[in-house]
Order: C-alpha cells, then sequence, then structure tokens
C-alpha cells in the first residue's frame, strides 16, 4: 500500500500497475443532500402560494431555492465526475476508470496531457502541512482526482507515477 488515508487509497499491483481509490463520496453526498433540501423548499414556497402567501416573496424564495438546487446539483456533478477508482496500467499504457465494480472508461497514457499536485484548501486547516490533490488531465479536457495527501504522503506515489512515465508537477492553484 502506498497510501491509505481518509481520502483515498493507493496500492501498487504489480511492478508497473497502480491501484487508486479516490471516491469523493462524502461531499459528493452533502451536494447531493443540498439538492434534495433546496427541492424541497422550492416545494415548500409553491405550497405557501398557494395557501395563500405573499406571491412576490414566494417567487423571491422558490428563485433562490431553485438557484441553489441548480448549483448543488452542479457540484455534486462535477464531483462525481472528477473522483472514482482508478487503475494504471504501465504494461498495457492505459488508465482505467471504474464505478459500481465496472470498467466505465479506458483511456490511453498518450492521452494524459499534465500530471499534477494541487493544494485543496478547501480541506479544513492544515497549515503545517496542507493536504493536494494528485490529479491528470487528459487530451479531452476531463481531469481526474487519483489521490489526496500531504506531499509526503503522496511522494511514493508520485515516486511509481514517475517509474511509469508521469511526471506530476506541483502547482499552487
Amino acid at each position: 500500500m502506498l497510501l491509505s488515508n481518509y481520502a483515498c487509497d493507493v496500492a501498487q499491483r504489480g511492478a508497473r500497475r497502480l491501484w487508486f481509490n479516490c471516491s469523493g463520496l462524502v461531499l459528493t453526498a452533502m451536494f447531493a443532500a443540498g439538492t434534495a433540501v433546496a427541492v424541497a423548499s422550492v416545494v415548500a414556497f409553491v405550497l405557501l402560494v398557494q395557501a395563500g402567501g405573499d406571491e412576490s416573496r414566494g417567487l423571491i424564495g422558490a428563485l433562490m431555492g431553485l438557484s441553489l438546487a441548480v448549483w448543488s446539483a452542479h457540484l455534486a456533478i462535477h464531483r462525481w465526475q472528477r473522483h472514482g477508482t482508478f487503475e494504471l496500467d504501465g504494461d498495457e499504457g492505459v488508465l482505467r476508470r471504474y464505478r459500481g465494480g465496472r470498467m466505465t472508461g479506458e483511456f490511453a497514457l498518450s492521452s494524459i496531457t499534465r500530471v499534477w499536485l494541487t493544494v485543496d484548501a478547501t480541506d479544513g486547516i492544515r497549515l503545517d502541512s496542507p493536504p493536494s490533490w494528485l490529479q491528470v488531465l487528459l487530451d479531452t479536457g476531463e481531469v481526474f482526482r487519483l489521490a489526496k495527501g500531504s506531499r509526503q504522503e503522496l511522494a511514493p506515489v508520485c515516486e511509481a507515477m514517475r517509474d511509469l512515465g508521469l511526471s506530476p508537477s506541483p502547482s499552487f492553484g
């Protein structure tokens, strides 16, 4: 096991194969729950107006709830698309993505245009060693988050990726 923490697990399975599990489900579920609450608030405002409430205030409340629902759903979908379980197979030269135990995508390593570490400023206040995401960018524009941890925790993962010809570069944004 190269890395195991609260956010993800990374294991080396063979000399040239890495397995990443970084589901991101907790925050994604929170955004999805926020969407459900926002939709419920829209329904509540509509029912209040139908029961004789002030129409202009009901409309404003419903619009606010609708905008919250749209943004929460957008954030949940965005996170869902970036996270998951990935297999980096150096022998076959592919990155595979899995969801629910089945493969949902296979990408040639040559389609990876960038590998980098970026600081996660939203993860609590750990000023001594803030966590970073290990991310890959594909030529399709998709970004996958493979692992998360402090720079020290990610060092063995980055070294294993360098051995496969993928050199993570630091980033501060």
